[in-house]
């Protein structure tokens, strides 16, 4: 996303690479098989599920760490307990835990190939189900053990939020345009 203070307040995931794909093999359905289960901890006391895919490890869920630039989707602390907190630009470059770090572009772009392309990615992240995702979510499936979940996003310019249950946007590291 361009680092634009007027643009949106977007939840965060962060990515560890790694250079082995030995721990991470796909089946014939190309998902995920046993991912390893490996735990970080942010700076607040919460703790994370990782997943390996591909060369890369990346955590299973969106960060809930409360810093400078952080938000509640609606002021509603409950909604950040399973979405995770929306952040700006200057929350997002604090929120990563130690030893990790904002996605790039291309460390996105790395997942999306592994997991078969655009349009096949986004189903293999997206958290299985109706209990988070509106209907009818056809594809989600999570086989990549990602868990991408509809967070939605915060509007900077007017306050206004919106898209939870619909849409879910991250911030990369990236200075792009789209």
């Amino acid at each position: 996303m361009k680092r634009n203070k007027n643009f949106l307040i977007l939840l965060l995931v962060c990515v560890y690479m790694v250079f082995s794909t030995e721990s991470c093999k796909k089946d014939d359905d190309d998902v995920i098989v046993d991912p390893p289960k490996v735990t970080v901890t942010d700076a607040n006391g919460n703790v994370y599920n990782t997943v390996q895919i591909g060369t890369q490890t990346w955590m299973a869920s969106n960060i809930k760490v409360n810093v400078q630039g952080a938000f509640h989707y609606q002021n509603n602390a409950a909604n950040s307990a399973t979405y995770g907190m929306l952040y700006n630009w200057e929350g997002a470059l604090a929120a990563c835990p130690s030893g990790w770090r904002l996605p790039s572009e291309t460390d996105f772009e790395t997942l999306s190939t592994f997991l078969g392309g655009h349009d096949a990615a986004g189903g293999k992240m997206k958290n299985a189900g109706t209990t988070h995702w509106q209907t009818p979510n056809t594809g989600g499936n999570n086989a990549s053990g990602f868990n991408a979940l509809p967070a939605g996003y915060k509007n900077f310019s007017d306050g206004t939020y919106f898209g939870k249950g619909m849409y879910t946007y991250f911030w990369t590291s990236s200075n792009c345009s789209t």
